[in-house]
């Protein structure tokens, strides 16, 4: 018990440190510290209680942004309402929308988020951004940081000063700095633009909003300022999504920020390689149409509308009808998979930012059910805790990995999604007895504490995925998206600190498993 609450108290130490140390300035320039002194004085001066807006994109989906929209940051713009013709953030209405495409990179991470190369600034810096289908902001780590994540060898930091076509949204008032549910922007007292986003995993990025030439390969991307692309310049960036080795995220939901709204795309895909046993493979993302995805038999599904709220519009929901485990249609209530009558909770999301699908506790406790009657016959059980995974304890003698049940997805239009057994049964790590394998689903809670369905990246590698916004449709079709450069054994492929901390949240047993 000793060694137990030691443990605990040296992991929750060695996750404030690695939060604290990556900065990629040393120094704080008198920009970032007057950014910083205005985030503080606009905060500070506020009447009532502030509560930052937060996406869903998290391993506890309770954050989903469920609640009143009373409950919006005080720093957010209200009343701009519709972004449109005439606004910095409406469509490049004088260009045909562009086609263009760029690899998929996985930056030597077995697990997690994947990453898309793009080009920013003149000259070019080359970048590394989250591919994040469940938010709209473009934002990238810039100098001088003050409080930044370490990139990948190779992604050097943005620095504006050195790029001849950088510039800073300017304003003069609150209401010329453009903001919605889930961007919060205000007008600094150097007349330009702030915005704060926040995340569900409580990651967070702030800075000024700017606009910058982009190039996806070799194409240019033409975007709605002048041809070019408002994004957010971060100079403080915290958590999860600034410790994996990005240069940003790259939000690409249908929100008036996002880079698929701004190039006034009406179709975009991507292809995930299959990392599960080497991460020496690379995949693709394609900005509008191309002759490829038609010549490849794609199977598609509607894209559905949640028009709850402006915020709630901007997710790519789809119609889930059920599942399927070894063969037999589960007996899960249709209300799982609807959209709320207040459209706050249920349905379910397609989002690449997110790494394992999650179901409601009212469809998870039945898939649960049913992969536990083969399972509990063949392994012991680990117990997680609150966790609420289903793990198992297989012997270390036993060297092929569990066989799991075979589990399809139903959607709408009779579209199914047959998991590979890969894909439904995760390797998690070892001790000198065991190794240790988890469903590789997840619980997002009832519906009547918000839950909702995602289908995350993990499920979706090997996958070629169409968005077309224009149809109102989401496509799928098996894929190999990447050719591999070694076979290394999934299990050689211990996951990183970070890593189990986004799966299992710092829960100390999980941790010493590894250990």
């Amino acid at each position: 018990m000793g060694w137990y609450f030691f443990m605990h108290t040296f992991l929750l130490a060695l996750v404030s440190v690695i939060l604290l140390v990556p900065e990629c300035s040393l120094g704080t320039s008198g920009a970032t510290r007057r950014l910083l002194a205005e985030l503080r004085k606009e905060l500070g001066t506020r009447e009532g209680a502030i509560t930052l807006p937060v996406y869903h994109r998290s391993s506890r989906n309770g954050d989903f942004g469920r609640g009143s929209r009373g409950s919006r940051s005080t720093l957010d713009i209200s009343d701009l309402g519709n972004l449109g013709k005439g606004s910095i953030l409406a469509s490049n209405e004088s260009a045909p929308p562009p086609t263009a495409q760029t690899s998929i990179v996985n930056l030597d991470q077995s697990f997690g988020q994947f990453f898309a190369v793009f080009k920013i600034g003149t000259p070019p810096t080359d970048l590394a951004l989250i591919i994040d289908t469940g938010s709209q902001l473009l934002w990238i780590q810039c100098e001088p940081c003050n409080v930044c994540g370490i990139q990948a060898r190779g992604y050097k930091v943005f620095n504006p000063n050195t790029s001849g076509s950088f510039s800073f949204l300017s304003c003069s008032i609150d209401t010329s700095c453009p903001g919605d549910d889930s961007v919060s922007t205000a007008c600094g007292q150097d007349g330009r633009c702030i915005y704060h986003v926040t995340y569900g995993d409580k990651s967070n990025s702030s800075g000024y909003l700017a606009t910058e030439n982009l190039a996806a390969g070799t194409t240019t991307l033409r975007g709605a300022s002048n041809n070019q692309n408002v994004f957010g310049c971060g100079y403080v960036n915290e958590g999860i999504e600034a410790q994996l080795n990005a240069s940003g995220l790259l939000g690409l939901d249908r929100g008036p920020f996002s880079l698929i709204s701004q190039l006034g795309i009406g179709v975009f895909a991507h292809c995930l390689p299959n990392r599960i046993k080497s991460t020496d493979v690379s995949g693709y993302l394609r900005l509008g149409s191309s002759k490829l995805n038609s010549s490849i038999a794609l199977s598609y599904t509607p894209m559905i509308q949640n028009n709850a709220s402006a915020f709630y519009s901007q997710f790519y929901h789809l119609s889930m009808t059920g599942i399927t485990v070894d063969g037999k249609l589960l007996d899960i209530p249709s209300s799982a998979f609807e959209i709320s009558p207040e459209g706050d909770a249920g349905g379910t999301i397609i989002d690449s930012g997110t790494t394992l699908t999650s179901f409601v506790e009212e469809a998870f406790s039945v898939v649960e059910a049913a992969f536990s009657v083969t399972f509990d016959q063949l392994y012991k059980r680990y117990d997680t805790g609150s966790l609420g995974l289903l793990c198992y304890q297989v012997p270390l003698s036993q060297e092929a990995a569990p066989k799991p049940p075979s589990v399809v997805l139903h959607f709408e239009n009779n579209l199914d999604i047959d998991l590979p057994a890969q894909h439904v049964l995760r390797y998690i790590g070892r001790d000198t007895s065991y190794n240790y394998y988890c469903m590789a689903f997840k619980n997002s809670g009832s519906l009547e504490s918000g839950g909702r369905n995602f289908i995350g990246n993990f499920q979706l590698q090997d996958y070629l995925v169409e968005y077309d916004i224009a149809n109102s449709r989401i496509g799928f079709a098996p894929q190999v998206c990447g050719t591999e450069g070694s076979s290394s054994d999934a299990r050689s492929l211990q996951p990183r600190m970070w890593l189990l901390w986004d799966i299992f949240w710092t829960v100390p047993t999980v941790f010493m498993v590894i250990l």
